[in-house]
């Protein structure tokens, strides 16, 4: 059997517990294997952190939740999609396997700045030629990063229920959403959050369906932020390193 920590990563946060005070969170992600079975949990743990070097872990404040738990074999594999230049994020909607590319190599603004965007690809697709280029009949939507400090684009994606489709624009800081019809097209698209004072960068993001709340990696300021169904945007946790 094999146990390793796909993620495991520190946050500040508050809660009293058993009557003790916490003010660290330990987040992860364990995938454990065994004969072809393969499981991955949740874990979240709150304890003291009562100064800089105190990261002993309480594990009396902790839960978890097995997210994926499944015999599984790897019957057949093949190639949808080669030559992309910078594939990130993934998603799957309707009939197509949508993908980031953080950015598009042969493509300039006239600006000079960096382009990206996201590629679609039918699911029953078999060896694609990428061109990365706007010419490319797969690009499904391009856009700019104008941050000049900062040139790096399509970066996080989720599609909820709904069909609207999040993408993160690294870059700026911000998230554009977009409103997909039955086929998967584009209906209308703006800018869905955007507060430099909270969100500073994207990376993976994730919705929670049951809330609305769209839950976003900030890599840049090692934290992760919450953007709630009325758009209002905060950062609800922040690694201390």
């Amino acid at each position: 059997m094999k146990v390793i920590d796909v993620y495991r990563q520190y946050f500040s946060g508050e809660c009293v517990y058993n009557t003790v005070e916490r003010k660290g969170v330990l987040v992860t992600l364990t995938a454990t294997s065994d004969s072809g079975n393969i499981m991955y949990e949740v874990g979240i743990s709150f304890f003291p952190h009562r100064d800089e070097e105190d990261y002993g872990i309480s594990y009396d404040a902790y839960a978890s939740k097995v997210i994926f738990d499944e015999n599984r074999q790897v019957k057949d594999w093949y190639t949808v999609a080669y030559n992309m230049g910078h594939p990130n994020g993934v998603r799957i909607y309707k009939n197509y396997l949508y993908v980031t590319q953080s950015y598009l190599t042969k493509v300039k603004d006239k600006s000079g700045k960096l382009v990206s965007g996201v590629y679609r690809f039918p699911l029953d697709a078999r060896d694609i030629e990428v061109t990365n280029t706007l010419e490319d009949p797969h690009v499904f939507t391009t856009f700019v990063t104008h941050n000049p400090t900062c040139q790096y684009g399509a970066d996080g994606i989720e599609i909820d229920k709904k069909g609207q489709m999040y993408v993160g624009n690294y870059g700026d800081g911000e998230v554009l959403k977009y409103c997909l019809d039955e086929n998967g097209d584009i209906l209308e698209q703006e800018v869905y959050a955007k507060n430099p004072a909270e969100l500073n960068s994207t990376d993976g993001m994730i919705m929670d369906e049951n809330t609305g709340n769209l839950y976003i990696a900030d890599f840049n300021q090692n934290a992760i932020v919450m953007v709630d169904k009325n758009r209002v945007t905060r950062r609800i946790a922040q690694s201390p390193d």
